[in-house]
């Protein structure tokens, strides 16, 4: 894996680890309640109704497909100024950013995948639910930090002054002062 042609390590972190279980468990539930409310409402589906059962699976997979996409293929991050000694932490923000978005994503397409289970019951549906909503927002939100924290990573440092300079010059501004 390479961070702006400088190699990396794909490290996985107790937190990154938790966050990919988590992800993977909902990705799994999504599919299996989609398959079962398939196989229960399947000879009276036509049309719609399919597209309607099988559109939350696919945005399931097709998170979890983006996110492995995403951390696996070589970054480029030309805004950036990545060294060889910030290029493995700009990578481990980087993936474990994408890994808790993935969250609040998934979550929300388990709200709608209910949503499109109450309309196969000709109930009323929202779909613009605030939950949904906020779900979206919150993975706007980790996704706009990731871009601060890697900006902050990669922050060009200003040079510091030598201690031992400092002090020289100390110590001939005092012998000035006394001649």
């Amino acid at each position: 894996m390479k961070i702006a042609n400088i190699e990396v390590k794909r490290r996985f972190r107790p937190a990154r680890i938790v966050c990919d279980a988590f992800s993977l468990v909902m990705t799994v539930v999504v599919v299996v309640i989609a398959a079962q409310h398939f196989s229960q409402v399947f000879r009276i589906l036509t049309g719609l109704g399919f597209l309607v059962v099988l559109l939350p699976p696919s945005c399931a997979v097709a998170i979890c497909v983006a996110y492995l996409k995403l951390t696996l293929k070589d970054r480029k991050f030309k805004r950036y100024k990545i060294t060889t000694e910030n290029a493995q932490s700009v990578y481990d923000q980087w993936a474990f950013s994408l890994s808790l978005a993935k969250i609040p994503l998934l979550v929300a397409v388990f709200n709608v995948e209910f949503a499109f289970k109450d309309l196969t019951n000709v109930e009323p549906i929202n779909l613009l639910s605030v939950p949904n909503i906020l779900d979206v927002l919150l993975a706007v939100i980790i996704i706009r930090l990731m871009t601060h924290r890697i900006r902050a990573l990669t922050a060009v440092k200003k040079a510091r002054k030598d201690d031992s300079a400092i002090k020289i010059k100390a110590k001939i501004a005092d012998d000035d002062k006394e001649k």
